[in-house]
């Protein structure tokens, strides 16, 4: 009789065991996934801002999703003026919401919400993934550290700029493929190697392919897959040196034509800028500081702004600095000493700083830090904590774990509600830029784009004194120039003050055809029609492609008609607007 109750009791607790077995793991991707949904809810109510007007409402690209228009997307070499990175899997999503939405807002930011929701799914399952192949641990402990990883990266307010404003799809694409292709690799582990192609890396290379069409910044993948091969335990596929480094090899392969074709469109559109302080040591030990910076974000996230000053470091013994270097010396310590035999949370923390390291401006482009810039590496980071947490929790009773996921749900709530009120501040130019000037007063990205936010309200006076505020801060901001000219020009039809405003900005970039165009209309309205035939045809040779320009200098044509003048437009210049080819 004892013996029949005992099996009973047995065979409910192997019940328990496999219910909880099937219920753990769709508990870890679901509920983070639910908590991203209620967080970003109030996204959808956005508009388009600040870089969504040429990605989306001013892109001619995205409006033909015909055969030809997909070739276009992908080959056409001149659409990256408004973008200038290779990025054709960004431009076919953007695409594929007008084909089903039109310019409506609404369903640009239901496609970003829902590729977030998409992308905490996965990344509870790569956290999940890293930590079963590192091995030694029960499948109940990875799908608590994939459930708490996605829990944060669900709620994190640093993610709202990625998943809140449109032109972060960007990030939002790159991770999704990044972790497709990552669950991919580590699939190959629990395959025999072989000179065969092996689908998972098969797979995985069309993933990676698709995450650096959508961001550059996804060529540190094969990089964080090495990191894989060297900490992980890849079960069988532990085999022969050469065949491992044919699973790698075709994956930096890609990387390196990628990211040339990308490089090469860069460089040609003047996006490499000097060292940040001037010098390349002032450089380095500036980018030391970022992943500080990020910690100190991650750890406490206010003060969150769209752009960020510069703060370039002069001195190796700045605190900030010293600060740095040590945080880079006890990761490296702590990886030789430590990183086999902790191969999970080395390989998490490896994802994070690998794919940090391409918006680390190396070679300087633009910003310093951006929100946006760690949507990637957050998966990684996020997963350390879900690491630890899990192995806390395990160690400890049935209190402790009860006040540890208590203090869980805390700070997710605290988290939401910080993210819930930062995606408040994308709602329009006036929220986004109003938000920005509380952190940035005298940061002339935020003056020039809060003078911008008033322009479209037709708040003209206070347009015009921002414009002129940025100009004071930094006599170099081109737009500041062009826009003022525009206000000048088509508001108060100050043209002699446009011309000259134009001109400002001509001589700091010479082949900008859209301040040349602005600046023949301002000549045409003054009467000096000679004048503004020739600049409307520099502004078409400069960039023959920009079908709003040639509509322009076509209106303009008609205009000298009516007044009995002639409009000539040289015939080499025809052939470049009527796409015709030199006969080899």
């Amino acid at each position: 009789m004892q013996t029949g109750a005992g099996e009973v009791i047995i065979a409910g607790m192997e019940n328990n065991s496999k219910l909880e077995s099937k219920t753990l793991p769709v508990l870890a991707v679901l509920l983070p996934a639910l908590v991203a949904g209620i967080v970003f809810a109030n996204s959808l109510r956005g508009g388009f801002v600040y870089d969504d007007r040429p990605l989306v409402t001013q892109n001619e690209a995205i409006r033909d999703l015909s055969a030809l228009g997909i070739y276009d997307i992908f080959t056409h070499a001149d659409y990256q003026s408004y973008a200038p990175h290779y990025l054709p899997v960004r431009v076919l999503s953007y695409a594929i919401d007008y084909m089903i939405w039109g310019m409506n807002p609404y369903g640009f930011h239901l496609t970003n919400l829902v590729l977030h929701i998409l992308n905490v799914m996965l990344a509870a399952l790569l956290v999940a993934a890293i930590t079963g192949a590192a091995g030694g641990e029960e499948g109940r402990f990875r799908w608590l550290a994939g459930g708490v990883a996605a829990m944060l990266f669900a709620a994190h307010p640093l993610m709202s700029e990625s998943v809140a404003w449109i032109a972060g799809r960007k990030d939002l694409l790159a991770t999704c493929f990044s972790i497709c292709a990552a669950l991919c690799y580590l699939k190959s582990f629990r395959r025999p190697l072989s000179k065969k192609t092996d689908w998972p890396i098969a797979a995985g290379l069309l993933f990676f392919a698709l995450a650096m069409m959508s961001k550059a910044t996804a060529a540190a993948l094969p990089a964080a897959f090495l990191a894989f091969e060297i900490l992980l335990k890849p079960g069988e596929g532990r085999g022969r040196l050469r065949l491992r480094i044919e699973r790698l090899a075709p994956f930096f392969v890609l990387t390196a034509a990628l990211v040339f074709i990308d490089a090469n469109l860069s460089v040609k559109n003047g996006m490499i800028e000097n060292w940040f302080g001037g010098s390349l040591f002032t450089h380095l030990i500036t980018i030391a500081t970022i992943p500080l910076l990020y910690l100190g974000k991650f750890i406490w996230p206010a003060r969150l702004c769209v752009d960020y000053a510069t703060l370039a470091q002069k001195s190796l013994f700045s605190p900030l600095v010293l600060a740095s270097l040590l945080f880079w010396f006890a990761s490296a310590f702590w990886f030789v000493k430590r990183g086999r035999a902790a191969a999970a949370p080395a390989a998490l923390a490896a994802w994070a700083i690998l794919n940090l390291a391409p918006a680390m401006n190396f070679a300087p482009t633009s910003k310093l830090i951006a929100d946006r810039y760690v949507y990637l590496p957050a998966v990684g980071l996020f997963g350390l904590v879900g690491y630890l947490f899990a192995r806390a929790a395990s160690a400890r009773g049935a209190a402790a774990r009860l006040a540890a996921f208590a203090l869980l749900a805390a700070v997710v709530a605290g988290f939401g509600v910080l993210t819930a009120a930062r995606n408040r501040d994308w709602r329009s130019e006036l929220t986004l830029w109003r938000s920005a000037d509380k952190i940035e007063p005298r940061n002339p990205v935020v003056t020039h784009g809060l003078g911008y936010a008033y322009f479209e309200i037709k708040d003209y006076g206070k347009a015009e004194r921002y414009f002129r505020e940025t100009i004071k801060t930094d006599p170099n901001f081109k737009l500041a120039y062009f826009n003022l000219g525009v206000l000048e020009s088509q508001i108060y039809g100050r043209d002699d003050e446009a011309i000259s405003l134009f001109n400002k900005a001509l001589k700091i970039d010479p082949r900008d055809a859209r301040t040349r165009a602005n600046l023949a209309l301002a000549y045409f309205n003054k009467g000096e029609y000679d004048k503004a035939h020739d600049e409307m045809l520099r502004a078409v040779d400069t960039s023959p492609d920009d079908f709003t320009l040639v509509r322009r200098m076509l209106a303009i044509k008609n205009s000298y008609a009516i007044r009995g003048r002639p409009f000539v437009i040289p015939q080499k210049l025809l052939d470049k607007i009527n796409g015709k080819k030199k006969a080899k």
